[in-house]
């Protein structure tokens, strides 16, 4: 397997966010959490080692594993992609991959059930806007919702390309019902305050 693929969650903010704002989940019991978009599974084994090592804690992991319409992703090949991000897992009981799409799995999932939702799928905005209102309703009230790659793309594509829009459109829709957990940079972090 190659090894030049590239690991965002090591290189963005993604890391240093979980590590400050996830562990008070550490260890405990019964912690849900839901990753729109695994790629090769950094943040997913981070997870898996890191924060849901409590009896009956899990992840769901959603990801079509297909090339997406970004440049960043034009050379990279999807099938192995899935090879190591499945590889990797495979020893984990606590994890469930679902090969759908965001949507898929979100209106089926159950409502008040996740801690924690990292939206790191589609880049579009108005995908992006979709999968944060259909994870509202999934997210347990004081449970955490993180959008990564908030400002992507904002200097080479129109504002319905990028994420920021569609999270900026989600955040003043339910702003009197969260509150922001970070300095939003590359990733913006919020709390359900109240359903």
């Amino acid at each position: 397997m190659s090894t030049d693929l590239p690991n965002w969650f090591n290189t963005t903010h993604a890391y240093k966010n979980f590590n400050e704002f996830l562990m008070p989940y550490a260890g405990k019991e019964n912690i849900k959490a839901l990753q729109l978009g695994s790629f090769t599974g950094d943040a997913s084994i981070w997870l898996l080692d890191n924060i849901l090592t409590g009896e009956g804690s899990h992840l769901d992991d959603v990801d079509l594993l297909l090339c997406p319409p970004e440049l960043s992703h034009l050379n990279i090949d999807f099938s192995e992609v899935e090879s190591i991000y499945l590889s990797r897992i495979k020893n984990y009981k606590n994890v469930s991959f679902h090969k759908k799409t965001t949507v898929e799995v979100l209106r089926n999932a159950p409502c008040d059930y996740y801690d924690f939702i990292y939206v790191d799928a589609s880049h579009d905005a108005v995908d992006v806007l979709i999968d944060a209102e259909l994870s509202w309703f999934l997210l347990k009230v004081g449970g955490i919702i993180a959008f990564d790659d908030y400002e992507w793309g904002i200097d080479r594509f129109s504002n319905l390309r990028t994420p920021k829009r569609g999270v900026e459109t989600f955040h003043a829709r339910r702003r009197k019902k969260l509150s922001l957990v970070n300095d939003p940079t590359t990733q913006i972090w919020l709390k359900k305050e109240r359903n």
